[in-house]
């Protein structure tokens, strides 16, 4: 597995990847995806039979400690055997909370695992906080006006319907759009070998003809949907970015 600081860096690895490209599904906060690559940095070789036997009644055991839990996960990904997996998929169809967001990651890495061992082609596996489907990442994307007047209705519904048409067109699929006074935030699946800023760019620049209401760069993240405070903070920041160029 390989970690990126750079969300960037991370797409154009992927886009340079010549084998198959599937997206893991489900939300995993970055702090958990770090917290696995660092316990995953001390032994990551694939535990023997009797070293996976063993692990697998850890697991069971109600009286292992979290943070032996957690490392125990971590050595478990590192197999390709189907016990293994079975192990870590047991523990986490009933895991405590507070370890319910680390066992559903280590078992999607380990069903990834196992998938690549199986299969006669290349594959490589991308994780975002959140998450994705097929060969497309979930992305939360913001578009707001120019100044802090606020939209109109007819702006705010012309920004909307061209902006969830350029998303069919790049081949994405809309799931969310939340259309707020200030602000329309958007959720929606993208092809990860797709680059949609210049459609964006280009839709932003479209919609702007009708009279340049639209502040002129989108923002967007794959790690998570902000608050609605932290969606203002956002906007503040942007306008002040602008403002400073």
């Amino acid at each position: 597995m390989i970690e990126f600081d750079e969300g960037d860096d991370a797409l154009a690895q992927i886009r340079n990847f010549r084998g198959i490209i599937r997206v893991m599904e489900t939300p995993v906060r970055p702090e958990t995806q770090q917290e696995y690559f660092n316990l995953n940095k001390e032994n990551t070789d694939s535990p023997d039979d009797d070293e996976i036997r063993l692990l697998s009644e850890f697991l069971a055991d109600e009286n292992t400690p979290a943070e032996t839990i957690r490392k125990v996960l971590v050595r478990l990904t590192n197999s390709a055997d189907v016990k293994a997996f079975r192990s870590i998929e047991s523990f986490a169809s009933a895991a405590p909370e507070s370890l319910r967001s680390f066992a559903l990651l280590c078992l999607e890495i380990s069903r990834m695992r196992i998938e690549s061992s199986l299969s006669d082609e290349e594959v490589g596996y991308i994780a975002g906080g959140l998450g994705g489907h097929d060969q497309k990442l979930r992305f939360f994307i913001l578009v707001f006006p120019s100044d802090d007047s606020g939209f109109t209705p007819s702006q705010l519904q012309l920004t909307q319907d061209e902006f969830r048409q350029a998303f069919t067109n790049a081949g994405g699929t809309p799931e969310v759009f939340d259309a707020e006074p200030l602000f329309l935030a958007m959720v929606v699946l993208l092809p990860v070998m797709a680059d949609f800023r210049p459609q964006a760019e280009s839709c932003l620049k479209e919609i702007n003809q009708y009279g340049n209401f639209l502040f002129p760069a989108v923002y967007a993240s794959n790690v998570e949907i902000p608050s609605y405070t932290q969606i203002l903070d956002i906007i503040e920041r942007m306008r002040k970015e602008d403002t400073g160029k």
